[in-house]
């Protein structure tokens, strides 16, 4: 039998092992994992049995398939919380199948390294499964301290594979070696990738490594450690996993893995100084990801200080917040070295909770606006909510966000001319949101066009009409109170909702403590129904513009202090970007208090 058949022949067979253990698996519940390796196997069956596809296609279709079935079976391994019973004999079996792929290579005899056939990311990959399985048996291992008693020679075997395991599969792509003209604006990418650090996965490798080599020191002895070949081979036979006969120094080791990825590993301190520097790397879904592998990490992982940063870092680039969502003022202004007391803020729940993501997945599973939920609803015709748009963003950016609106139907179509409603000062549009549902806007401006012309040209600020000016004493101290005017709180009193367009261009000065008591004035509970739903449009001019970061003006606008559901969604006049978020949002809460 040549070569070509003989690998073809291994292939099919190890495919309809492979696919025997799936049929058997698929008496469980499906999963997708499942799902991919019998797709993977059945496109790798009809490969084979045409003979045109060239060996490494074949080996990287087996391999993903394998990777797929063995990561359904580890997560259940995970789930049960390895049982005494039988977790060793399951270890053994998977990096048996796990170690296959690069196994059938070498017994195939086809002339080249499993790294030319299989691939870089796909080695990496099967030897990060090994070692990363290890790690999380060895985990809870070690706090059986009746079983570790009585097995210690299999728990430091187990610690030395999975070390090994992880550091090979470092070593399979060489650090990037940058030239002095190559600059990279991000110096701890360069510095990671220039030591081998390709990816968070990398990263983990070598946190990994460095636990398991302390636990070795910890459990096994001090120093290093007796050669493998010395133990008593039945003593781990039932592991099964390929000996490696050169025993690791612990101590040596763990402080080379960790020396790589911060310059001070000594001591029980550094040690967590060494896990947040590491995490810190992490995107937060990864880090959440981190803490379900075990109790350790879902511990680690939920260091304030840590999420302190994720949050200060990140918030500034959500573009939307809202009235379930905005973090404390405090937590900007209050310094890290104040925050020794750890009790004030679950700052993980405050990131899940305020991040646009988290939200998304929080959201209540109310109906969409405009789903018939009885067949009398179904007979009776909804009026178009009405909504009063209004706010210095309307007037004061170099590009107008209602003639954008009014201009834009592939985004926001018209669906009924405008009549005059207040002479002078607005008008009423309906739009049409996603071919759906119409609405209806009332757009009130401070005053008439062609005095916010002239007040533009003149570089002035206009005399805003929508509202009179109150003076009264309280104690010693003069208070100015805003009302709105009759016209305007005519349209106060029947309107759904409300659209403050607020000003969020950086460059511009802006007197927010005088924004606050005007809207305050138009929103005012007395001038209609409670509870209306208020979205703020947080409107920059175009997009290179730079803006303050919505959480930022939310609360310059004092929004946290309201007793209404709120929502501010950064925008672009130019683009309408953005927009359609808002109005989705406005249009599923008028809905809902309406239904009420």
């Amino acid at each position: 039998m040549d070569d070509k058949a003989m690998w073809k022949s291994r292939v099919s067979k190890a495919s309809a092992e492979c696919s025997s253990v799936l049929r058997e698996r698929c008496l469980l519940p499906s999963d997708t994992f499942l799902a991919k390796g019998s797709a993977n196997l059945d496109k790798l069956k009809d490969l084979c049995n045409e003979g045109k596809e060239h060996p490494s296609t074949l080996f990287q279709l087996y391999t993903q398939a394998v990777l797929d079935i063995t990561y359904f079976e580890e997560n259940q391994l995970v789930d049960e919380d390895f049982p005494e019973e039988y977790s060793l004999q399951k270890l053994k079996e998977l990096i048996c199948v796990l170690s296959e792929p690069e196994d059938l290579v070498r017994e195939c005899g086809i002339k080249e390294e499993p790294i030319n056939i299989l691939g870089a990311e796909l080695l990496e990959c099967l030897y990060w499964r090994k070692g990363a399985l290890l790690y999380m048996y060895c985990h809870t291992a070690k706090e059986r301290s009746e079983w570790l008693q009585g097995n210690i020679a299999i728990f430091k075997k187990c610690l030395n594979d999975g070390v090994h395991y992880l550091m090979k599969m470092l070593s399979f792509r060489c650090p990037l070696q940058l030239d002095e003209d190559v600059s990279l604006q991000d110096k701890d990418t360069a510095r990671l990738l220039s030591e081998g650090v390709f990816s968070d996965t990398h990263l983990l490798a070598m946190m990994y490594s460095g636990e398991m080599c302390y636990w070795g020191l910890k459990h096994c002895g001090e120093g290093k450690q007796e050669s493998l070949e010395s133990i008593d081979p039945v003593s781990y036979s039932d592991l099964g996993s390929r000996p490696h006969s050169i025993s690791l120094d612990f101590q040596e080791t763990g402080r080379i893995m960790l020396t790589n990825t911060h310059s001070e590993a000594s001591g029980p301190r550094s040690k967590i100084d060494v896990q947040l520097s590491i995490m810190s790397f992490l995107s937060p879904q990864d880090l959440c990801r981190l803490g379900s592998t075990s109790c350790y990490w879902r511990a680690a992982v939920q260091d304030p200080l840590l999420w302190r940063y994720f949050l200060l870092r990140d918030l500034p680039s959500w573009t939307s917040v809202d009235w379930k969502s905005l973090p404390d003022e405090e937590i900007f202004n209050k310094a890290f070295s104040e925050d020794s007391d750890n009790a004030l803020y679950d700052y993980m729940a405050v990131y899940k909770r305020s991040c646009p993501q988290g939200r998304r997945s929080l959201k209540s599973s109310r109906p969409r606006y405009g789903t018939v939920t009885s067949f009398l609803q179904s007979l009776v015709t909804q009026a178009e909510p009405r909504f009063a748009m209004f706010g210095p963003g309307l007037e004061e950016l170099d590009n107008s966000l209602v003639q954008k609106m009014m201009t834009c139907p592939e985004i926001l179509m018209v669906a009924g001319l405008p009549h005059r409603q207040i002479h002078g000062i607005g008008s009423g549009v309906s739009f049409q949101f996603n071919n759906n549902q119409k609405f209806n806007i009332v757009t009130l401006y401070s005053t008439t066009s062609v005095e916010r012309r002239r007040a533009r040209e003149e570089q002035a600020v206009a005399v805003n009409k929508m509202f009179y000016q109150e003076n009264s004493t309280v104690g010693n101290q003069q208070a100015t109170h805003y009302s709105v005017i009759a016209q305007v709180k005519k349209v106060c009193e029947v309107v759904d909702g409300f659209i403050y367009v607020a000003n969020a261009e950086a460059h511009r000065e802006h007197d927010r403590q005088e924004e606050v008591a005007r809207f305050l004035a138009m929103i005012d509970p007395a001038l209609g129904p409670p509870n209306r739903p208020l979205l703020v449009l947080s409107c920059v001019s175009h997009v290179g513009v730079r803006r303050i970061p919505c959480v930022y003006v939310a609360h310059q606008l004092q929004l946290n202090l309201l007793h209404q559901p709120w929502m501010m969604q950064d925008t672009v006049a130019a683009t309408l970007d953005g927009l359609l978020n808002g109005i989705e949002w406005l249009l599923e809460e008028a809905s809902c208090k309406s239904a009420q």
